[in-house]
């Protein structure tokens, strides 16, 4: 309920919520037409021109005309919300490694964009534009977990320099990425609402963390695009805000299964071992040590003064 916010914070939710709640799901709304109209439509190149038209729109609504043709405008809409979101969280360039630049977001897709692009119009070629549409929609993801993330620490972790607008800007954030969650864990949806919605007061930072890097492989998303809050004043990355990964984490299921896997598997192993030891000292399989080699090598790894951010 928006109403209980003050004029600072209803303008914050009414601008990040028309862009990131509307223009976002009609940028997806494009992207499906697209396909759709290939896939149900064309059986010939004939009819591609509505296909790429649609396409055509999408890439134009995410990225918005303030841009230019350059893409380094003043923009509002979803590219300019990438861009902004990749100096947060050291996710801009290439290789995603600096905070300065186009976001690695964007660098990738606008690589789908055209190449989706040709697909519809060269040859109607409809399954790979749907590859490309749903890695799309996977990458769109990014920057609205970022700015969760962003405004669940400031009003955790700064709520001095917090208030409503930071509480607000949150809130919408997080209202365009709990479906994905709710879709992969309800439980951990349930967390970031908790500390989120509106009215809720200062988040929780490392639980809502917690619960969106817990689905990261289920919503299709690489936990090192994401990144982690980043102080370029201070060359380190805040605390607790790190990034979570190199890879796609998977989610608990899958973590508590093959933890418990292995220990089986262990547990099984050091019974072999003890019962050949055993058989040695007894003699009673005199083939044994001729027979016994060692398996292989197992290695194991282990991984595992701040300015306060600027609120905008």
């Amino acid at each position: 309920d928006f109403t209980t916010y003050d004029r600072i914070g209803l303008n914050e939710a009414i601008k990040k919520g028309a862009v990131y709640l509307n223009i976002h799901m009609y940028v997806i709304h494009k992207l499906e037409e697209a396909v759709y109209i290939c896939e149900q439509q064309c059986q010939s190149t004939d009819c591609t021109q509505d296909a790429v038209h649609s396409w055509d729109q999408a890439v134009a609504f995410y990225t918005g005309s303030l841009e230019g043709t350059s893409g380094t405008g003043n923009g509002k809409l979803l590219y300019a919300q990438a861009d902004r979101r990749c100096r947060d969280f050291r996710t801009c360039g290439e290789h995603g490694d600096t905070y300065v630049g186009t976001s690695q977001v964007n660098i990738q897709i606008f690589e789908h964009f055209r190449a989706g692009r040709l697909d519809l119009n060269n040859a109607a070629v409809c399954e790979s534009a749907r590859n490309r549409r749903d890695k799309i929609i996977n990458l769109m993801a990014i920057p609205m977990i970022q700015g969760t993330l962003r405004y669940a620490y400031i009003t955790d972790k700064q709520r001095n320099a917090s208030g409503e607008k930071a509480e607000a800007e949150g809130a919408t954030f997080a209202a365009t990425i709990l479906p994905l969650v709710y879709h992969c864990g309800k439980e951990d949806a349930q967390v970031i609402w908790e500390n989120m919605a509106v009215g809720s007061g200062p988040a929780n930072f490392v639980e809502v963390k917690q619960a969106l890097e817990a689905h990261y492989a289920c919503m299709g998303i690489d936990g090192k695009m994401v990144g982690g809050l980043y102080d370029p004043a201070s060359n380190v990355y805040y605390e607790d805000a790190e990034p979570c990964c190199s890879e796609s984490r998977v989610d608990k299921k899958a973590a508590i299964t093959g933890g418990v896997l292995g220990s089986v598997c262990f547990f099984l192993i050091l019974v072999i071992i003890v019962m050949a030891i055993n058989r040695r000292r007894t003699g009673k399989d005199p083939n044994f040590a001729e027979a016994e080699t060692a398996p292989g090598e197992v290695t194991s790894t282990s991984e595992i003064s701040m300015q306060p951010i600027k609120d905008g």
